[in-house]
């Protein structure tokens, strides 16, 4: 579909697949690190962290927060942010920032404290919110929005489209809300002609306020 290779342009598909993407969880200036469903999460320091990190996009909470607890900079690594994700999908829910938050807002079974127990539980936050998504974002509005963002390189982008088929109206906005609004003056209308009498003695009265007398 053109629209979609438009929206598609400048993503790499061997990197935009969550559902096999890497899990990364950062305990105690460790990474534990899951590189594919269904494998055993390996400890890591934070340098190899840092390597795998750059050669692979993982599934995070919270990327800012994951990356400062590993001592790197998240300005420098990409990942699919669950909770990026979440606010996109559900922008007035703000809840907690953490895999418990998100599995509660969510109805998914609540993780185990060890890392494990958490990586398994942002495979499941994942399918819910790719499922929630296939239903949300092919109303037009958000439609337009998703494939707005695909062409500003949004890594969620590629997957959330071809997770709900979201197609743009042609008439979309997108991003430009204020073609949406209704047009309106900035003043008053000038009000409709009167005839109103006045009293001699009114007239009087005003000629004196004019002339001084």
């Amino acid at each position: 579909m053109p629209a979609q290779d438009d929206a598609f342009r400048g993503l790499d598909p061997a990197r935009t697949d969550p559902l096999n993407a890497p899990v990364l969880v950062a305990r105690r200036g460790r990474g534990y690190w899951s590189a594919r469903p269904g494998e055993t999460s390996r400890a890591l320091r934070p340098d190899r962290v840092a390597t795998a990190w750059h050669d692979h996009q993982p599934l995070v909470i919270h990327k800012p927060a994951t990356a400062r607890r590993l001592g790197l900079d998240p300005a420098q690594l990409e990942a699919f942010d669950l909770l990026e994700l979440f606010a996109f999908i559900n922008p007035a829910e703000t809840p907690p920032p953490t895999a418990r938050g998100l599995a509660a807002a969510l109805d998914v079974e609540l993780p185990g404290a060890d890392p494990t127990g958490e990586i398994a539980c942002i495979r499941a936050i994942t399918r819910r919110l790719l499922k929630v998504a296939s239903i949300k974002l092919r109303l037009p509005e958000p439609a337009a929005l998703l494939h707005e963002a695909a062409q500003a390189g949004w890594i969620w982008a590629r997957p959330l489209i071809q997770a709900s088929g979201a197609v743009p109206p042609a008439d979309s906005w997108g991003l430009k809300v204020w073609g949406r609004l209704p047009e309106w003056q900035e003043q008053p209308p000038e009000g409709r002609p009167t005839q109103l009498g006045v009293l001699p003695e009114e007239a009087v009265q005003r000629l004196e306020r004019l002339t001084g007398a």
